[in-house]
């Protein structure tokens, strides 16, 4: 009898299925089962523009002095400089960070193992106005209504309407930060085992997705070689 699959079902997810079935046998039946894994398609792990970037950094940078816009502005400068995922960013508290080394000890992870990223001198300042507006608070972004923690959907909404605001062509949600700050960790001599521990990846295999280079840099060294 022939076997017979859903193609809207990508083998990726499948492979995800997988590993959830295998993991409910060992708990269950304390017993191992090997299936071989499916294939997967590479795609390019898609970045922000320069344009786009610069885009978003001038208009915050214009509204600086209104406390919302400061807060976006250091969340997004952030991300730009730590690759931090945003539930990561949007649980740090002001204890986290170390500004005579610019670092932040990131306590609240997805893997749950907790680690250090690194920061520019320009979003030191940036955070350092945003907890001097930041009264009475240990938390480093917080809702400006109800004082408490900012959600990952509040930034999914500030997102949506800046895109919007600024007329851009592409959407700036903050994973898309963080794959931007990869791709240009390794394009600039970065080492992948010193990136992985950077992103906080408990394998060196999810870290090689961004081993990908950017269209615009591709673009650079071919005619740069046939010039």
């Amino acid at each position: 009898m022939e076997s017979k699959r859903n193609p809207n079902i990508a083998n990726v997810t499948l492979n995800k299925y997988i590993q959830i079935i295998q993991r409910i046998i060992k708990y269950n039946l304390d017993e191992d089962l090997r299936f071989e894994k499916l294939p997967e398609d590479k795609k390019i792990v898609p970045i922000l523009k320069h344009s786009t970037i610069n885009k978003v950094f001038i208009h915050y940078q214009k509204h600086i002095k209104e406390p919302e816009m400061l807060r976006s502005f250091t969340l997004f400068k952030l991300l730009f400089d730590t690759g931090l995922r945003i539930n990561e960013a949007l649980s740090l508290k002001v204890g986290d960070i170390d500004f005579e080394n610019q670092t932040i000890h990131v306590k609240v992870t997805k893997t749950k193992v907790e680690r250090f990223v690194f920061f520019t001198t320009t979003t030191e300042n940036l955070i350092k106005q945003l907890i001097a507006k930041n009264k009475n608070t240990n938390l480093i972004f917080k809702n400006s209504v109800n004082g408490q923690k900012l959600k990952a959907d509040n930034i999914l909404k500030i997102c949506y309407r800046l895109q919007k605001r600024l007329e851009l062509k592409e959407n700036i949600r903050p994973h898309k930060w963080r794959h931007t700050f990869a791709t240009n960790f390794l394009k600039n001599g970065g080492n992948l085992e010193t990136l992985r521990l950077i992103l906080g990846h408990s394998n060196l295999r999810t870290t090689q997705l961004y081993l990908h280079i950017d269209k615009e840099h591709l673009h650079k060294e071919y005619f740069r070689i046939q010039d």
